[in-house]
């Protein structure tokens, strides 16, 4: 967590104003590290949410991430309300740091 943090603040040690940059999240390797593999229930969401794209937009004061080109349509699938909230905890973490 440190180098990534490390790289993400780089830019502002060095001046630079703001910066836009894509986000590529490996849901099902997120999954096997806070269980210990990837459970097979959760396999569906894991492959559903990697299809989502993300861009965050950071500047001194805040990081604002979005998805690209729009917020993901999770109806028809299975588990809405978990694939919703987990998209929803994906975008806070990035945000905060």
């Amino acid at each position: 967590m440190a180098k990534a943090r490390a790289a993400y603040d780089a830019p502002f040690t060095r001046n630079l104003a703001a910066f836009d940059c894509a986000v590529q999240f490996d849901w099902k390797q997120h999954f096997a590290e806070m269980f210990g593999t990837l459970p097979p229930a959760a396999a569906p969401m894991a492959e559903k949410l990697q299809t989502v794209n993300h861009r965050v937009n950071m500047d001194h004061t805040q990081a604002i991430v979005s998805s690209v080109p729009k917020q993901p349509d999770f109806s028809g699938a299975e588990h809405v309300a978990q694939l919703e909230q987990l998209e929803q905890v994906f975008i806070a973490m990035v945000s905060s740091g």
